[in-house]
């Protein structure tokens, strides 16, 4: 048994470094070409365009990737609502959004799970238990706060957190913030949406600071102390 686990630390271990020398490599061809990562948006907007049909499924598949080559997912929002609208783009956005969310999940749980299981003496522990008894309700919120993205599905898949909980909660609490900038990208190619994204805007903010100063919210954290305390 231990040489077993031996193993499989070991195959994970190499893994890591393969898709770790992938990024790498990924980064150096982009500096190769010269080309300045603020115009990247740019070019991904050139290239959703000239997809035709395919565009939708570019978005997509470029949002999933995001998770584990490291791009900033607020661009691909922008550029979804400017190409294809607010709804059709917030559309294509949150299946990749989710689409992400699933892949880091379960990047967690495979490279990190055994590490939360062999310290299970310890604050990892604690930690543990907190996302599987409060897990929805911990997830929603650092959503709609947008706590960093990856770090929140990263964690969650290394707990023994459902997957089922973790969904429904990335899928609730990211979507009024997602598909703000959605409608930003719209504004910017059509200047009678921003309005609406100034209404959008104001009601992620608000949500936000309803969410800081909730009684019911700071039960529900005072909760998850006190398990950690214990």
């Amino acid at each position: 048994m231990i040489a077993f686990r031996h193993r499989a630390h070991v195959l994970k271990g190499a893994l890591l470094v393969l898709w770790l020398a992938c990024v790498v490599a990924l980064y150096f061809v982009i500096h190769a070409t010269g080309i300045p990562l603020r115009q990247v948006p740019a070019l991904i907007r050139r290239e959703v365009l000239e997809a035709g049909w395919l565009g939708p499924f570019l978005i997509i598949g470029l949002y999933v990737a995001s998770t584990i080559i490291f791009f900033s997912k607020a661009g691909l929002d922008i550029v979804s609502g400017a190409v294809y609208g607010p709804f059709f783009g917030s559309l294509y956005v949150l299946i990749g959004l989710n689409g992400a969310a699933a892949v880091s999940f379960y990047f967690g749980r495979y490279f990190g799970r055994h590490f939360v299981q062999e310290h299970a003496k310890s604050w990892v522990q604690k930690y543990d238990e907190v996302l599987q008894q409060e897990g929805f309700i911990t997830v929603l919120i650092m959503r709609l706060l947008f706590f960093p993205f990856d770090v929140v599905s990263f964690g969650c898949g290394m707990s023994r957190m459902s997957f089922r909980e973790f969904a429904l909660a990335t899928c609730l609490g990211a979507a009024p913030g997602t598909i703000t900038f959605v409608v930003l990208g719209r504004a910017i190619t059509n200047p009678r949406t921003w309005l609406l994204f100034v209404v959008l805007l104001a009601a992620c903010l608000g949500l936000a600071f309803f969410i800081r100063r909730s009684s019911w919210i700071r039960r529900r954290v005072k909760l998850g102390s006190d398990l950690m305390a214990d």
